[in-house]
Formats: C-alpha cells, sequence, structure tokens
C-alpha cells in the first residue's frame, strides 16, 4: 500500500516538473544582450546592431526606438517591422529589417542628421525596445553615446609671420571635420595689435582685440566695417576660436603678421613736379635737389636739363633716389607708376649762388619745369 502511494507521487512529481520545463519553453523572455549605435551612419539601414538571446521557442518580434539629445530633445525614431527569432542567440542590424516608421526630430541635431547621415557632435540617449507578443516578452535596451566634434580649425591668410601692404586685410581661414559639426559650427575670429617682444599667443592673451567676430560663417572675412585701418610698420596677431554658447571649446593656433612700412614722399624735401605753370622757388641745401613725378603710366625715363640766369642749358647726371641710374641712358632716370623719387646732385656742375630752371620732359612729351635757388 505504501509503495503504491509512493509511486503516485514520484509520477506527479515528473508530470508537474514536465509541465514546468513545458510552460518555461513556451512562454520563455525574449531580451537584448547589447546594442550598439553608430553615431555617423545613422541612416534606416545602419543605425545599430543589436545582439538577442531567445531561451523559448521561435515567436515573432518587432524591434522599435529613439535616439535623443541631451537635453531630450528628439533626435530619430524609428520602428521596424516584425521579424523572425529562433531560439538561442541572434544578431541583427536595421539593415536586415524593413522600417515601418523612421522619422527625423524637428530639432537641429534632427535636421543635421537627416542632411549629413551624421550625428552632430554632442552626448545623446538611445533607447531600444522588443516586443514578442507570442512569447508575452517585452524588453528595453538604453545607453548613452558621444559622438566627438572632430573639428579642425586652421588658419590660411595673412601667413603666419608675413608682411602685408593691405591696410584693410580680409582674414581667411578654413575648418574640416564631420559635416553636420562644420554645418552648425559657431566660429569666433579675434585679431589683436601685437607689441615689439610679445608673440602671437601673449598679445592675444593680454592686448585689447582690435575686433572680435563671432558667429563667423563665411570662410573669409572681410575686415570690419567701423574699425580703424591698421598701421603701418605695426604688427597684429590673430586667431579663430570654437564655441559652444560663451565656452570656448577649440582655438586654432595663433598667427601674426606685419603691415609693411613704406617710405612716403616727404613734402619738405621732395617737391612734385607741375606742367601747369604753377610752382615756388626750391630750395637746394648741399648741392642736392629732389623732386618727384605723380604719372601713372608705365616706366619711362626722365630727360633733365637746367638753364642759367643766361638760359644756357646744363645736362646733369639725374639718378632714381635709392636706385641706381639706367646704364644705358646716363641722363635719364626709370620711373615707377605711383610716386616717382628722384635726386639731382649739382655738385659736379660748381653752380654759383643764384637762380635756375630745371627742364623736366618724360617719354610722353610732358614737360615740368622747376625754379630753384641755390645759396651756399
Amino acid at each position: 500500500m505504501v509503495s503504491k502511494i509512493h509511486t503516485a507521487i514520484r509520477i506527479r512529481l515528473v508530470l508537474l516538473a514536465f509541465l514546468l520545463t513545458y510552460v518555461s519553453v513556451s512562454f520563455a523572455q525574449v531580451s537584448f544582450q547589447s546594442v550598439a549605435i553608430d553615431g555617423s551612419l545613422v541612416g534606416p539601414r545602419t543605425l545599430f546592431h543589436a545582439t538577442l538571446f531567445n531561451a523559448g521557442v521561435a515567436c515573432e518580434v518587432t524591434l522599435e526606438g529613439e535616439v535623443r539629445t541631451q537635453q531630450g530633445e528628439i533626435v530619430l525614431s524609428f520602428q521596424a517591422e516584425p521579424f523572425h527569432q529562433q531560439s538561442g542567440m541572434r544578431t541583427v542590424s536595421a539593415g536586415e529589417l524593413v522600417m515601418r516608421s523612421f522619422v527625423y526630430g524637428p530639432s537641429e541635431a534632427g535636421r543635421a542628421a537627416q542632411h549629413f547621415q551624421q550625428l552632430p557632435g554632442g552626448q545623446y540617449r538611445y533607447c531600444l525596445r522588443l516586443h514578442a507578443p507570442q512569447a508575452e516578452s517585452d524588453d528595453e535596451y538604453c545607453d548613452a553615446i558621444s559622438v566627438d566634434e572632430s573639428l579642425f580649425l586652421d588658419l590660411v591668410q595673412p601667413w603666419n609671420g608675413d608682411t602685408i601692404d593691405e591696410l584693410r586685410p580680409p582674414l581667411t581661414w578654413t575648418i574640416s571635420g564631420s559635416a553636420p559639426s562644420v554645418q552648425t559650427a559657431d566660429v569666433r575670429i579675434t585679431l589683436s595689435p601685437m607689441p615689439g617682444g610679445e608673440s602671437a599667443a601673449q598679445a592675444l592673451a593680454s592686448e585689447r582685440p582690435l575686433f572680435m567676430v563671432p558667429h563667423v560663417k563665411q570662410r573669409t572675412l572681410p575686415y570690419p566695417v567701423g574699425i580703424a585701418d591698421l598701421e603701418r610698420g605695426k604688427c597684429y596677431a590673430w586667431q579663430a576660436e570654437l564655441l559652444d554658447g560663451s565656452r570656448v571649446v577649440d582655438r586654432s593656433e595663433p598667427w601674426s603678421f606685419c603691415v609693411r612700412l613704406q617710405p612716403q614722399p616727404d613734402e619738405e624735401k621732395y617737391v612734385l613736379l607741375r606742367t601747369d605753370g604753377k610752382r615756388s622757388v626750391y630750395q637746394v641745401t648741399n648741392d642736392r635737389l629732389f623732386f618727384r613725378t605723380d604719372e601713372r603710366y608705365a616706366n619711362s625715363d626722365l630727360h633733365c636739363r637746367i638753364l642759367n640766369a643766361r638760359q644756357e642749358p646744363l645736362l646733369p647726371v639725374v639718378k632714381r633716389d635709392q636706385t641706381s641710374s639706367s646704364p644705358d641712358a646716363p641722363n635719364a632716370a626709370p620711373k615707377n607708376v605711383g610716386a616717382n623719387l628722384y635726386e639731382l646732385d649739382l655738385g659736379p656742375y660748381g653752380l654759383d649762388d643764384g637762380s635756375y630752371d630745371l627742364i623736366v620732359s618724360d617719354e610722353k612729351a610732358h614737360v615740368f619745369r622747376l625754379a630753384f635757388q641755390i645759396n651756399h
């Protein structure tokens, strides 16, 4: 009697164990093992790779999810058509699924992701959810992702250490990196005076800027209207900075350039030759006569002669100031476009004190006359 009872109990226990095993296998949970999001490939076929584990029988699984900014704004959301999940482990990618919907958010990051198929630099949070109705199973996988800006700021022109002639030079720079980050980058250009003895970095850190232009989008920044011209003979430092709000997150290498100091005609030393007959008497000192012409046409030769008080001509040798005379034309001087400075040495002619006239002609048949006075 006891033996029959024990046998019945054992049979019931075996049946119970079988039923529990069957139930557990028939209604096992489908769960995420891992999920990877690629921030540089955020299209419907490239967004994610997920590893799933099914402890029970085969079933239909549906995936959906979204990517949000750190502030909670939707960047994108999706829902895939159901797919067949066998028992055991499986890796599924977005490219294997048919997307029922794939929608980019209205935020700036969402628009950039849609346009460039990349996430702009920043912090994001993503969540994927699975539904397996046959297995009465649901699971969610959430994690954070950081996308680097990957931006490089470089200055282009004026070149570092260059000497320029412009008093209002344009500043050319460039930015490279991921397309959405370049598109949304907030760049500021700064130009500061650089006194002697300071490096470009020191000048930018300690001197008051001549200008600081924020939100620069164009790669060549025209010299700002309303800012005073640069000064000849002085040097300047400039830099491009990447901003995140009011915070500087990156900088280009600081560069410097100088503005060439060009000699200007000395009105007291160089007299302007005229053709209109209006003239004053030039006082010669140290037997040197300095004059200039302002013709705009190409280089030509000047021919000079001096008339003494008896209107007798003398043929002086004229040489260009700081430039040797032409060996082929000893009595003529080459000249450049613009202000042309000349020096006439009267010493070899032994001119006495008195009044004289200088007659100058050029290749265009222009004739200039200058009265001058010698008082030793």
